[in-house]
């Protein structure tokens, strides 16, 4: 430590003489002083060659100007103001006059051309002396830099003596410390080997509790699982329960439709059936008691079949005549047309009805109540297709079809 002091002060005395040597003031100040001067000089040369440029932009911009006006010049014929001929004479001694303008806008160019020229050497060289300038006066403020830094390290010297001499005091004190240490030393080997036991056995008991760590880590994680599978389990059960009940209630209301709806549908069924056979039976007996009065007695047996007697004796459908059966299936079907429009109240086709041959084979007595039983229905539409020429008279509109040669059409 002693002699590495001894070194760093004579290294900081050396490089302090060897900076004192190089630096001067004076020329550094001088150099300064001339830098300033040529910067000035810089600007004011690149302000001169802008102004140059300026003024040759100008003359070119001008003599474009007139080059333009040459070529309207030559191209015109009338004055555009007064509208007269533009004279010959007149255009040359204005193409003349341009010329001269041109030539001294040449002129003047090439003189601010040669001046600005001028100006840019100038520049370059005062470009030069300022940078070779700024090199020297750089390098004489960092000389100036490094001989402040070895000033400072000069300070340093009052210290190193200061610390030589505390550094003296503190190199006894330790020598006599090491002399202890070494005594203390030979007086703890005797712990190595406990201290080895004691070693060994921390080791054995922090693998034991490395290994009850590892099982208690799978023991958290079969706890994890376990809850996870009695979670859906739980789950599992939940749905078999929503399951189970959904079951009874399909049970119980299946016992109650196959018992008890079934007994309540078949008894409205035969009760809609009876009003309805009632009600059949009553409007089918009205329209053939019009068309066969005080003769027969009809009624519908439980399976709708139409039952005729005459007095109380009941007949055969094949005994009775040809007007006696048209009579019996023309009220037949107006009481189902009007029984099944009672019913269904959304049919569109209500309110027509259309009868073929409805007058097949009766008398002119019947044909004669034919006409009450057309007023009755009270229809909107009624269409009956007949060859009985007596019905015309019941109708309000008539259309005649007549077949030619297989072929049928509406008759004029």
């Amino acid at each position: 430590m002693k002699l590495k002091n001894y070194r760093d002060i004579d290294l900081i005395r050396k490089r302090f003489e060897q900076v004192s040597s190089e630096f001067n003031q004076k020329e550094l100040d001088s150099i300064i002083l001339k830098l300033a001067d040529k910067k000035k000089s810089y600007e004011s040369f690149n302000r001169e060659a802008i102004e140059l440029s300026t003024k040759i932009s100008s003359l070119l911009v001008k003599k474009a100007e007139l080059e333009k006006l040459k070529e309207k010049i030559l191209s015109l014929k009338v004055c555009p103001t007064c509208l007269q001929e533009v004279a010959v004479t007149h255009k040359h001694g204005i193409f003349e006059q341009t010329e001269k303008e041109i030539y001294g806008i040449t002129n003047d160019k090439i003189n601010l051309d040669n001046e600005k020229q001028k100006k840019e050497i100038l520049l370059k060289q005062a470009s030069l002396e300022i940078s070779e300038l700024e090199k020297s006066k750089f390098s004489l403020e960092s000389i100036k830099v490094r001989m402040q830094t070895i000033q400072e390290d000069s300070k340093k010297l009052d210290d190193f003596e200061k610390q030589k001499i505390s550094l003296s005091g503190d190199i006894e004190m330790i020598t006599s410390q090491v002399y202890r240490l070494k005594e203390n030393i030979s007086e703890l080997k005797k712990y190595d080997l406990i201290m080895q036991t004691k070693k060994r056995e921390l080791e054995s008991i922090v693998l034991d509790e490395k290994q009850v760590e590892i099982k208690r880590a799978e023991i958290v994680k079969e706890i994890d699982i376990g809850k996870l599978e009695i979670a859906r389990m739980e789950k599992e059960i939940e749905g078999k329960e929503k399951i189970k009940d959904e079951l009874i209630y399909i049970t119980e209301l299946e016992n109650w439709i196959s018992i008890q709806f079934l007994e309540l549908i078949s008894f409205i069924e035969k009760s809609v059936m009876l009003r309805l056979r009632e009600e059949f039976s009553k409007l089918f007996n009205e329209w053939f008691s019009i068309l066969v009065p005080d003769t027969f007695n009809v009624r519908l047996d439980d399976e709708f079949t139409p039952i005729i007697e005459q007095q109380d004796y009941e007949l055969d459908y094949s005994y009775l005549s040809g007007g006696e059966r048209t009579a019996i299936a023309l009220a037949y079907r107006l009481a189902l047309n009007q029984t099944i429009n009672s019913l269904l109240s959304e049919i569109k086709t209500k309110g027509i009805v259309i009868l073929d041959e409805p007058t097949d084979g009766f008398s002119q007595q019947q044909l004669d109540k034919m006409r009450d039983v057309l007023q009755q229905l009270k229809v909107n539409q009624l269409i009956i297709v007949s060859h009985d020429q007596k019905m015309e008279g019941f109708v309000d509109n008539i259309i005649r079809l007549k077949k030619t040669q297989g072929v049928t059409s509406i008759a004029v």
